[in-house]
């Protein structure tokens, strides 16, 4: 019996190793992901154009009229924020990068300043005006006012946004001192999201929505007509170069469109693009019948500005139009699953009432059965279809408790719960579904715990063995299916919405 008893623990032993680490087969990048974009003037990245993609910080000649490439700097993952920073500035006076903190909400938000090689050097905190400190604000993008400036000299302007309107705007421009004192507020015509100096004593904007490009004085009042640049929606990166030309990118086009001093547009372009055009992913399927992912995108390039479902392949090379979700424009959605029966994808409603089950496939979109009772309880995030056409799910109110649903999307009353697997305040993100080598069910778990953590489950709920998924990536992976069919069988993707990416990995 001895021998057999050490037989079966080195069996058990290897199975927990071999599902308690990934190696990664595949990156696919799905599209641009820009948060900000400033002009560097002197030190040795003087001449520059920087702007933040992803999870990092990009960079390029401005002023080159060839295909020098952009490339990255440095990574943005020390700073520290639990997502990439939404706005970046240059203090030319220090020869630093100011970064603004991507969190919403709280008393305070915090500037962190790096140097050229992303070196952290310091940080300033700001405290919120309590009337935006109650509206759960955040900072986008931040521009240094220069030392020779006649008004807010040395100072620091910076774009705030609330979750609530503060009387009919959603954003302010702050000025702050180097120590991150108050100064003064300047309304905004527009919800603006790109800013930058330009002296002698103007603001250009960005518009959020339909491509404008706004020039302001320091009291908010309107200096010209605003200047529209259709393919530019959501400007999210505004800069004024040496030579007084200005720039401008969006989050999702990829590319640097140039004005002249008057801000009338310029013929040459510089494209950064990358992947497929698509940007802000909010869940990944594997579409087994096409061997194929299937990706729910909010944002696209290049003027289209509804959301998409789009497929990419399996190789990661190509991707076209999977349905377009033009339609569903103002919908919510939780995650979503693809359906070998009926040939479509399925993602629950979130934003209507009865919550039903809506299915999309290239030829048409069609209603599914009311989940649970219908009620705001039973709004779904994690989500996965079965093999025996029930599916499981996270309601949004049981943040670790993972609920069984039959084919009618009722309760079938089994349930797994992993509170006491889960740091206490984390979230079940999604679940994946799969079957081992023997034929056995288990469950791939992603959590929100810091890190990030994989959990693998047996047919009743049971943790078999838990990984570090920073191995995938450092931070924010919100979705992860299991790929059953193609050449990747056997393997999983997961989804990371900040770096617009899809991981393929294995279980080792």
């Amino acid at each position: 019996m001895k021998p057999l008893r050490s037989f079966l623990l080195v069996l058990i032993l290897g199975l927990v190793s071999l599902s308690s680490a990934q190696t990664v087969v595949q990156r696919i990048r799905l599209g641009n992901s820009v948060e900000g974009m400033t002009y560097v003037n002197n030190g040795p990245l003087a001449g520059h154009i920087v702007l933040i993609d992803g999870e990092k910080l990009i960079g390029a000649p401005a002023e080159s009229r060839g295909a020098i490439p952009f490339l990255p700097l440095f990574d943005l993952t020390p700073l520290g924020y639990p997502a990439a920073p939404r706005g970046v500035g240059w203090i030319s006076s220090e020869r630093l990068f100011i970064f603004t903190d991507p969190t919403v909400g709280g008393a305070s938000t915090t500037f962190q300043l790096a140097d050229y090689r992303g070196r952290q050097k310091s940080s300033i905190t700001f405290q919120w005006p309590d009337y935006y400190a109650q509206s759960a604000s955040y900072v986008e993008e931040v521009a240094w006012v220069p030392l020779d400036a006649p008004q807010y000299a040395g100072d620091l302007i910076f774009i705030a946004w609330a979750t609530a309107p503060i009387g009919d705007e959603y954003t302010t421009a702050f000025v702050m001192d180097r120590q991150g004192n108050y100064v003064d507020a300047i309304p905004l015509p527009v919800d603006a999201t790109g800013l930058a100096y330009r002296a002698p004593g103007y603001l250009l904007l960005g518009s959020l929505s339909a491509g404008y490009l706004y020039e302001i004085d320091l009291s908010g009042n309107q200096a010209t007509v605003p200047v529209s640049i259709p393919d530019a929606f959501g400007m999210e990166g505004v800069a004024v170069l040496a030579s007084g030309r200005v720039a401008v990118t969006s989050h999702a086009d990829g590319k640097i469109i140039y004005l002249d001093a008057n801000l009338n547009r310029l013929p040459q372009e510089r494209s950064y693009r990358v992947g497929f055009g698509l940007s802000l992913p909010g869940a990944v399927a594997w579409d087994s019948a096409a061997n194929q992912f299937v990706v729910w995108a909010g944002d696209i390039e290049p003027t289209m500005t509804l959301p998409q479902l789009g497929a990419i392949s399996a190789n990661g090379r190509s991707a076209h139009l999977y349905f377009d979700m033009a339609p569903f424009t103002g919908q919510s959605f939780g995650r979503m699953d693809y359906v070998r029966d009926v040939d479509a994808v399925v993602m629950p409603f979130r934003s209507t009432s009865p919550r039903i089950l809506e299915y999309f496939s290239p030829s048409g979109s069609s209603d599914g059965p009311i989940i649970g009772d219908g009620s705001r309880d039973y709004r779904l995030n994690a989500f996965a279809y079965l093999p025996d056409g029930g599916f499981i799910a996270r309601r949004t109110a049981d943040t670790t408790l993972l609920t069984f649903f039959d084919s009618n999307a009722q309760p079938t009353g089994m349930q797994f719960d992993l509170s006491a697997s889960i740091q206490s305040g984390a979230l079940v993100l999604d679940v994946a579904p799969f079957p081992t080598w023997l034929g056995e069910q288990r469950y791939l778990v992603l959590t929100s715990e810091t890190p990030q953590r994989l959990l693998t489950l047996d047919a009743a709920g049971n943790l078999l063995a838990t990984a570090d998924a920073t191995r995938l990536s450092p931070r924010n992976l919100s979705s992860v299916k299991y790929i059953s069919s193609g050449p990747k069988a056997g393997s999983f993707v997961a989804l990371n919405p900040d770096t617009n990416e899809l991981i393929v990995f294995r279980l080792r």
